[in-house]
């Protein structure tokens, strides 16, 4: 059984404003990439490494790669206009997979993965054949109308508050990226895919530190985090 992860590095970061990919920002003199590159490099459950980036990007890539000599990389391959097109590039790049073989998929702006995540994700995956890695959320949830006047409140401890990895067996996501390309639709993660061909996914908890970094906030804590605590994976 192979263990593949993929990492989607894509995106354009444009809520930071940094004129570059995000993935390249530097915390403590380490690109956001590299600390997600690690977390998988480092582990010893982990086969092979697929990065997905922009085609701008692929050069650079390969040279982050060189330079820190990272082995289990096997292939650097361009992204899509939108995720779900750069996670299917990823998918449908695998070489000759067995179905019982799983994927992790992670997003390169989520610097901070612990090895226990990893782990809890790949064997959650063998036995239920998904899983998601999610918080419980902290706060009330409010349910909206179109005027933004609230409808209900949710139960918090049904709600989830989603992350990455997302966990696969092969056969399982490539069947439901196919379905969803067929049928021309478009969501926003991997487990959504499944949840459209009515195929259930197991929640992994994560935790509070395994961020995306999306917004300016998100960097300056990033960088706050690196600098005054002992980042241990």
């Amino acid at each position: 059984m192979k263990k593949t992860a993929i990492i989607l590095a894509s995106g354009k970061g444009r809520r930071l404003n940094l004129g570059y990919n995000k993935v390249f920002a530097r915390l403590a003199g380490k690109s956001i990439l590299a600390y997600s590159i690690e977390a998988f490099e480092k582990n010893k459950n982990i086969d092979e490494i697929i990065i997905v980036s922009a085609k701008e990007n692929l050069a650079e890539i390969k040279k982050l790669i060189k330079k820190n000599k990272y082995s289990k990389i096997n292939k650097v391959i361009p992204g899509g206009a939108r995720r779900q097109d750069s996670s299917y590039n990823g998918v449908m790049s695998l070489d000759n997979p067995d179905s019982k073989d799983i994927v992790l998929i992670h997003d390169g702006a989520r610097p901070f993965l612990r090895k226990k995540i990893i782990n809890e994700s790949i064997l959650n995956t063998i036995k239920y054949g998904a899983s998601v890695t999610g918080l419980i959320s902290k706060n009330d949830i409010k349910e909206i109308d179109k005027k933004n006047f609230i409808k209900q409140t949710l139960n918090r401890e049904q709600i989830f508050i989603t992350q990455t990895p997302q966990a696969f067996r092969v056969d399982l996501i490539q069947k439901a990226h196919i379905h969803a390309r067929k049928k021309k639709i478009q969501t926003n993660d991997e487990a959504s895919l499944l949840e459209i061909i009515e195929i259930k996914t197991k929640i992994v908890l994560g935790d509070e530190y395994n961020i995306k970094i999306t917004t300016p906030f998100d960097l300056q804590f990033a960088k706050y985090y690196v600098k005054n605590f002992r980042y241990n994976s």
